[in-house]
């Protein structure tokens, strides 16, 4: 090829190269998942995400939950702060149902949340008698000077300068699985409750990429013409969808870039529904800007969503397809020529901030 590019001239030789050169940067940049599998490969995790998600379980995660994390702090200058522990904590939970699966049949929503003491208990809604299974942790904190056996939560740093300072350290205590079955076991079946019967092949859909349907208590109350349940019916549209939906191109994608380059995502992913006067999808990043991830350590939730509205006693969702339309149209913007900054790979406290939506 060298022989052919030098008889054609200078001009064409800078082009020849630079044609080669894209093309391989598009290939590595560009290459698409082949199957669930390969966009989350932890199969354990993935087993017990679809048994519960096959048994209609719904998953309730407070913000203060999802932004939890666990710390040691001298100053400003000498601090560490851990990866966000909800869906590390969250697996040894499934982990352990998923070996007693007929745990399930006694509550209708998993829900993680701080509480003043670390327990477990079934709550019951007053309105209709849905259960909730709560699982509570206790935040700790503990004081102590720094010594000269101290290990310091900060590297490089010259132990005289904090000999004597005061390091805070903050924990989170949890029940343990034996209280879990102690809780469950206990517990009568749970009752048929109208607005959590639906199809769930969309919760397995998202549970076989190693994602979670971010579940909000309110949304599930809402209704619109005959009385008919907003949420249920959302979940039986995006179920019926990927029965035939078996696209695993940009959506699968991006579950995969998130999971590599957000510290958020961890070990399991989620996605949002929300209620909009716009169609609208993409993808969504909670945030309170550069200075509050600087000050509190907390790390932005990116997440995949879509929207849903009501005209006229219709319902109407953004479908999957056009969820995978719009990732396909954000994946076109990261390729070589359009880099869409501050997207990147190596800022792992906000990746995709300010997040990316496509209005239909």
């Amino acid at each position: 090829p060298l022989v052919i590019i030098g008889m054609l001239g200078s001009k064409t030789l800078l082009f020849v190269i630079f044609i080669i050169v894209v093309t391989s940067c598009t290939t590595t940049q560009l290459r698409m998942p082949s199957s669930q599998y390969e966009v989350y490969n932890n199969s354990e995790m993935r087993n017990s995400l679809k048994l519960a998600a096959s048994n209609g379980i719904l998953f309730h995660l407070p913000i203060e939950t999802l932004q939890g994390y666990e710390k040691s702090e001298i100053d400003p200058k000498c601090k560490n702060r851990e990866m966000p522990f909800w869906s590390e904590r969250m697996s040894i939970y499934l982990n352990y149902l998923k070996q007693h699966p007929e745990l399930y049949s006694k509550f209708h929503v998993f829900e993680i949340k701080q509480g003043d003491h670390k327990k477990i208990e079934l709550q019951k809604d007053l309105f209709d008698g849905g259960i909730t299974l709560s699982i509570q942790y206790e935040k700790l904190e503990s004081r102590g000077e720094v010594g000269l056996s101290t290990q310091l939560p900060c590297e490089n740093a010259t132990r005289a300068e904090f000999i004597n300072k005061i390091m805070t350290k903050t924990l989170f205590d949890f029940p343990s699985t034996d209280e879990l079955n102690t809780t469950l076991m206990a517990a009568k079946e749970k009752p048929d409750i109208e607005r959590f019967k639906f199809a769930t092949d969309f919760f397995v859909y998202l549970a076989d990429r190693g994602v979670l349907f971010r579940f909000d208590h309110d949304k599930s109350f809402e209704r619109y013409a005959e009385n008919k349940y907003i949420l249920a019916d959302v979940f039986n549209k995006l179920s019926a969808e990927v029965k035939t939906f078996k696209d695993e191109t940009h959506f699968g994608l991006w579950v995969k870039k998130i999971n590599e380059n957000s510290e958020q995502a961890g070990l399991i992913q989620l996605f949002a529904l929300e209620k909009s006067k716009e169609q609208k999808t993409g993808i969504k990043v909670d945030s309170q800007g550069e200075l509050h991830r600087k000050n509190t350590g907390e790390k932005d939730l990116t997440y995949i969503f879509t929207t849903y509205k009501v005209e006229a006693d219709v319902l109407q969702v953004v479908s999957i397809a056009e969820v995978n339309k719009c990732l396909q149209k954000l994946t076109s913007e990261m390729g070589p020529f359009k880099f869409r900054q501050p997207a990147d790979a190596k800022d792992r406290d906000s990746y995709l901030y300010p997040g990316y939506e496509c209005k239909l």
